[in-house]
């Protein structure tokens, strides 16, 4: 048996756009069975072509504010013997990177950034 899945690119423009296949070859044997050799088909039918009836993607906004961080403990003290902590977050999502401000507290514990 052989079924084909319709693969789309979720970062073009056109999300409904068809950019490949991947085809599944799937037999079923039991322990005492032979192995089957699966033919190749290089015309698939239509019906063999597994593909949702209508892609329509939904776009959403997602807003992140970072407040600050507690309870953070300086690592630094052991490898260079300062004991404070450049404290910052970075988010990555797909190809978008973002990173907050760099927050330099002494002592460690809690950092906030406006």
């Amino acid at each position: 048996m052989h079924k084909y899945i319709v693969l789309s690119n979720p970062e073009s423009e056109n999300f409904s756009e068809v950019t490949g296949y991947l085809k599944l070859s799937i037999t079923i044997a039991g322990g005492s069975d032979n192995a089957i050799q699966i033919e190749d088909d290089p015309n698939p039918d239509v019906e063999d072509i597994l593909a949702a009836p209508e892609i329509k993607p939904e776009f959403y906004q997602l807003y992140i504010k970072i407040f600050g961080g507690q309870h953070i403990v300086p690592l630094d003290k052991k490898l260079i013997g300062k004991n404070s902590i450049d404290a910052y977050v970075r988010m990555d999502y797909k190809s978008t990177k973002m990173k907050t401000k760099i927050m330099t507290q002494e002592e460690g514990g809690e950092v906030r950034w406006n």
